[in-house]
């Protein structure tokens, strides 16, 4: 509705609208981004013939910070190998090696799905509106995270082309759980995802009152192979108020 009010130039097109939109999201404030751009839209009277030419204009321009400037392609290779980084730090053990490459796996797929086809958002659906052949090309390279359903089933759909799948794709959910406990979570969500299946449940009566002790087990659960892995074995979380 905004743009349509104030970006009439645009109207002949919507995926117009969805292109600058999406090319927002490529900065850490797209909201300013967003209207910057308008203004930048209405000074210019800008009237783009193509989806190609609004990515062009909306995304260039220059992003401050640390005391350096960088385009949106830069900020984006810089906060992917930041992210890749910290979880590089946090996995250092080798039984989450096939885990590391997973994530590595879709950084670098995805990275190189924005920086090919920018404007791949506005073609996932054909002019009937349904799933394109590049939505079902997005989805055989980066697959799915794990899901998990009411029941607490869970699974995932990796990319077509992983070497090697990863071992424990759920050890992600973990992050959330030590995250909840460091935040007065006495018990681990997780109870009931590793219940399943119940002839090789890994659980006990410590994942509901203290699931950090998990790490003093010889039989790890998923929390105490984090917890153990980060050097937290003899810590007891205390909750600051």
């Amino acid at each position: 509705m905004i743009l349509n009010k104030e970006c009439p130039s645009l109207s002949s097109n919507k995926d117009y609208y969805l292109a600058i939109c999406d090319a927002c999201l490529m900065s850490y404030h797209p909201s300013q981004m967003f209207f910057n751009t308008i203004e930048r839209i209405k000074k210019d009277n800008l009237k783009p013939k193509t989806i190609q030419e609004v990515y062009d204009y909306t995304l260039d321009l220059k992003f401050g910070g640390n005391g350096k400037l960088y385009s949106p392609d830069q900020l984006f290779q810089e906060s992917k190998k930041i992210v890749f980084d910290h979880f590089e730090n946090a996995l250092q053990a080798e039984i989450f090696s096939t885990n590391l490459n997973w994530i590595k796996h879709i950084l670098e797929e995805a990275s190189t799905l924005r920086t090919t086809n920018p404007n791949y958002i506005t073609q996932i659906l054909n002019e009937n509106g349904e799933l394109s052949s590049v939505f079902y090309s997005i989805f055989e390279k980066l697959g799915t995270p794990y899901f998990t359903n009411n029941l607490d089933d869970g699974g995932l759909i990796p990319p077509k082309n992983l070497s090697e799948h990863p071992h424990q794709p759920y050890q992600l959910l973990v992050f959330k759980e030590i995250l909840n406990i460091f935040n007065g979570a006495q018990n681990c969500m997780l109870y009931n995802l590793c219940n399943k299946p119940e002839s090789q449940t890994i659980t006990n009566e410590l994942c509901n009152i203290s699931p950090w002790k998990r790490a003093t087990d010889k039989q790890l659960c998923p929390f105490g192979q984090l917890w153990r892995t980060w050097a937290l074995t003899n810590e007891i979380p205390i909750r600051k108020h």
